[in-house]
């Protein structure tokens, strides 16, 4: 009898063990397989870059003021006066920040005659301009917004007469300073098109006009120069 008491134990332990087994693998369910998330393979890059070499020409318009004061005798030589000219530089992007250097020289002719109440003449003309200038900008992708400023050079060819007929005349070369802004933008890899102002101050020289009864005098000279242009970018 005690072996079947014994057996029955044994039996009814087995049942017990082997069901909880069972009935845990039931109720355990494993977590469903997540999928690994996309991964960019690059960063997106700018369209363009503006880092490069360029050369590229212009036409505009040009305003020279020129004012002096000759024995009480005020003055203006204001001219106006189309320009053509060439332009050349690099740029270096980093992000959105553009840097750099350029290089340009204009020609037109800015003249003009005034005659004072002493009934002498004096006249101021204007040919060929320059400039050498920093420029630093912000890009948003192809347009490009930037100042600039530098070392502005004019070559200015001034001529007086007295009321006898006495002429004297020089011709010379001032250095000044220009400051100024553009807009450019880039149609394609290598061409971009621009507007662009510049200011330029040449100083207050004095002027004198030997063997002539016109008296020497300190003038102003300042020009406006406003144009567009286009870049061929290497």
């Amino acid at each position: 009898m005690n072996r079947s008491i014994l057996r029955s134990a044994l039996g009814a332990t087995a049942l017990l063990v082997f069901g909880g087994a069972a009935q845990a693998a039931d109720l355990y369910r494993a977590p469903p397989a997540v999928a690994p998330a996309a991964v960019p393979t690059a960063i997106p890059a700018y369209a363009f870059n503006w880092t490069g070499f360029y050369v590229g020409a212009n036409l505009g318009g040009r305003w020279l003021q020129d004012r002096g004061n000759i024995a009480g005798n005020p003055y203006g030589l204001n001219s106006t006066s189309f320009v053509g000219g060439l332009q050349g530089g690099y740029n270096y992007q980093i992000g959105n920040i553009v840097l750099g250097l350029e290089a340009d020289v204009d020609y037109g002719r800015n003249s003009r005659t005034s005659l004072l109440a002493t009934g002498d003449q004096i006249r101021t003309r204007l040919d060929w301009s320059g400039s050498v200038r920093g420029r630093a900008g912000y890009a948003f992708d192809r347009f490009l917004v930037y100042g600039t400023g530098g070392l502005a050079w004019a070559n200015f060819d001034t001529r007086g007469t007295d009321a006898a007929g006495n002429t004297s005349s020089s011709s010379r070369t001032r250095a000044g300073w220009t400051v100024g802004g553009g807009l450019e933008y880039a149609v394609t890899n290598n061409v971009s098109v621009r507007g662009e102002y510049l200011y330029a101050d040449y100083g207050s020289p004095t002027i004198s006009y030997p063997g002539t009864a016109v008296g020497s005098h300190r003038e102003t000279l300042t020009s406006h120069l406003a144009r567009i242009g286009v870049n061929w970018k290497f």
